[in-house]
């Protein structure tokens, strides 16, 4: 099937996509989401809201296209594009067209599109009435309004959003993974760091790299309660990348979220079946939801996985523990 294009269009193969098609339509903030099944599509008005989203999915470039209509070109060696059912559209390569699959809203000509170097020549921007870019075509006199569905970003405020990013990585990146507390020096470093996190995060809500850091941050501060939201929208926004699942999933473990962490360790693990470390993942949150016989089988099943494994070998004696009534069947994660 073909899928319409509209102006700067991001294509993706629906089978690319960790969290499925639902989730990437929820990601589309207007109205241009559409799938035909194998491809899904977002489109936006100008090429910096499409890098934004780009960038938000967390994907691989490689299962990423991107579409020039001028031109009827694409980036991506899997993906076709140029005139089809008398409009521009895209398909995958050497697969069938039809049927044109369009958005809800679309009609044919009602958005005009323009490349950059016509904005420049031809439109004098005259403000911003909300989320909308006005302009004035100086050949017509006719306003021309483009919507925005990501803050636009200057050069210079992109320099400075990354120089905080950085900044507080080299803060509190030696402390995100390491079992002992900080010191209340320590502390006062990884605070500094949470709150350039926070500083970047104001501006730009939505970037995952630096939701997780600071969820890991506030962790390792002991603020369990504040570090669950970041994990969260972190894992929402990209559920593909497997140690944004396995410390959503851990930091419900650590606040007794049982279901919950049943239901994001069984996601992650489905995601990649052969990382032993996300299947003793989900041993561990289903002996904390009270499936200890599951438990135990997903657990053995990881030992053998990867036998050499000794905090796997541990989790495995930990349940049998558990189960024979030696042991208390921990209602959080164990340590906590």
């Amino acid at each position: 099937m073909a899928l319409v294009l509209t102006a700067f269009d991001l294509v993706v193969r629906t089978a690319d996509l960790p969290g499925g098609v639902e989730a990437f339509a929820r990601k589309v903030r207007n109205s241009t989401f559409c799938t035909d099944g194998s491809l899904a599509r977002a489109s936006f008005m100008n090429a910096g809201d499409r890098e934004q989203f780009a960038a938000s999915l967390g994907l691989p470039p490689a299962a990423l296209a991107r579409t020039d209509q001028h031109r009827h070109a694409t980036d991506a060696s899997w993906l076709a594009c140029g005139r089809y059912a008398g409009t521009d559209a895209v398909w995958l390569r050497d697969g069938p067209r039809e049927p044109l699959v369009v958005p809800v809203h679309w009609r044919p000509g009602a958005i005009a599109f323009h490349s950059d170097d016509e904005v420049q020549e031809h439109l004098e921007f005259l403000g911003r009435d909300g989320n909308v870019e006005v302009y004035r075509d100086r050949r017509t006199g006719q306003k021309v309004y483009t919507g925005r569905t990501q803050p636009p970003l200057s050069p210079v405020e992109q320099e400075r959003l990354e120089g905080l990013r950085v900044r507080a990585n080299e803060l509190v990146g030696p402390f995100l993974t390491r079992r002992e507390k900080p010191s209340f020096f320590e502390k006062r470093t990884i605070r500094k760091g949470v709150a350039l996190l926070e500083e970047a995060l104001a501006t730009v809500a939505d970037q995952w790299p630096m939701l997780w850091t600071l969820g890991m941050s506030l962790r390792a501060l002991g603020e369990e309660e504040a570090a669950l939201p970041p994990l969260r929208r972190a894992y929402e926004l990209n559920p593909g990348q497997p140690d944004v699942g396995r410390e959503y999933a851990a930091q419900c473990m650590r606040l007794g979220m049982a279901e919950e962490g049943v239901r994001v360790a069984r996601e992650v693990h489905a995601r990649f079946p052969e990382d032993a470390g996300l299947q003793a993942n989900l041993a561990l949150a289903l002996l904390i939801a009270g499936a200890v016989e599951e438990a135990l089988s997903v657990g053995q099943a990881a030992l053998v996985r990867d036998p050499a494994d000794r905090i796997t070998h541990g989790l495995v004696e930990y349940i049998n523990k558990v189960k024979t009534g030696r042991l208390p069947r921990p209602t959080r994660m164990p340590g906590m």
